[in-house]
């Protein structure tokens, strides 16, 4: 068997777990990325393509001629390529990306796969983009999610026949701990106090994910030694709002670093915290919560979508109800007033519970599945 993945610069992290768990699975992966991914993540045996280079700014000029030299590219591989299926992981232009492209690469006579990570872009559940991914649903020969709730609304809002949508199990990143990196070091690293109860904010800051949902939890509290950690780059869109955020919060003894987070720095992150929040407004799933475990580290998130199944009560976090600040604060206060989610014991607990039940290795045993049922 032969595959081309096709990334568009989707999660590095994500592509590089799930392209090493389908190493030695699949004869042949080509995989189109750019420069911006570290190849060294990747297991040898993928063919690496770097079709687009870096993922930097400029001008509207550079954008473009760089996209115009990407496509280029990525038509030439489409045409000569023995490649017999193609798997889109991300839609950069959905109409480009999930309809033309796909359209050209059935008429080669090959199959198509896409990766639903979201029904629709966050922020944009708007009717146009809901016609774009209506073509996008239709055209492929296989839609492929990590959770049966996206699963349902691909039914109930799209139309989509269930038979033609697969569930694939989101695996829990591979971290390496480092023993030298304490608690103590990991705060120190990043100006938070020793001994504050610190709720880890992790990922891109978009208005969906909810921060001031958090930050207004944590205000009514009114309790001393909490901080929250927000550690990511920010969406342009919502730099205005996060401004305003910033300035209604301001006297409060929290710790934000807005900008990408170095791979050597995530372990500091989760290792800084006590808990991870995902006040997520709307959404279905998240790769944070896999990252959270992979450190042993509890999450709190909404009680929606693939959450409900992902989140043990008591045992790897909480659920609260979505966008209800109250009862997202009485959680912290619960999973604060809780010790045992401090020990190692209990964090290599919910490590084991995460690589037992989404280990990558399971994930790619399913994924060759809907592949060889192409």
């Amino acid at each position: 068997m032969h595959i081309a993945i096709i990334s568009n610069s989707f999660q590095e992290d994500y592509e590089s777990n799930l392209l090493n768990s389908l190493a030695g699975r699949i004869g042949r992966i080509d995989f189109i990325g750019s420069a911006s991914f570290d190849k060294e993540l990747f297991d040898k045996r993928i063919n690496y393509y770097d079709f687009r280079g870096h993922d930097s700014g400029g001008s509207f000029y550079t954008k473009a001629m760089k996209n115009l030299r990407y496509y280029g590219r990525l038509l030439r591989y489409i045409w000569s390529t023995e490649a017999t299926l193609f798997h889109f992981q991300w839609l950069r232009f959905p109409i480009l990306d999930g309809v033309i492209l796909p359209l050209l690469v059935r008429l080669r006579g090959k199959k198509v796969v896409y990766t639903a990570h979201n029904v629709l872009p966050h922020n944009r559940n708007n009717f146009f983009q809901k016609i774009q991914f209506k073509l996008v649903y239709s055209v492929v020969n296989r839609l492929v999610v990590h959770t049966e709730f996206i699963k349902k609304r691909l039914r109930d809002e799209f139309k989509i026949n269930p038979s033609k949508v697969d569930v694939v199990i989101h695996g829990v990143y591979e971290r390496i701990l480092h023993e030298e990196v304490t608690k103590e070091k990991a705060r120190s690293y990043f100006n938070l106090l020793p001994e504050s109860f610190v709720i880890l904010f992790f990922g891109g800051i978009s208005k969906y994910k909810g921060l001031d949902l958090l930050m207004e939890s944590i205000d009514s509290l009114e309790e001393e030694g909490i901080q929250i950690f927000v550690a990511g780059s920010l969406d342009s869109k919502y730099e205005t709002d996060f401004k305003r955020l910033c300035e209604k919060y301001k006297s409060q003894n929290n710790v934000f670093v807005i900008r990408r987070i170095r791979d050597n720095e995530v372990e500091f992150c989760f290792k800084a915290a006590n808990v991870t929040a995902l006040p997520y407004r709307e959404a279905s799933q998240s790769g944070v919560l896999f990252m959270s475990y992979a450190y042993g580290v509890p999450v709190i998130a909404p009680a929606m979508g693939g959450f409900v199944k992902d989140v043990v009560p008591g045992k790897t976090g909480f659920l609260f109800s979505p966008n209800d600040c109250k009862d997202l604060a009485d959680k912290i206060t619960l999973l604060k007033g809780l010790p045992y989610f401090e020990s190692e014991k209990h964090k290599a607990s919910i490590r084991e519970f995460a690589f037992t039940n989404y280990s990558w290795d399971k994930a790619g045993e399913e994924l060759k599945a809907v592949y060889e049922a192409l």
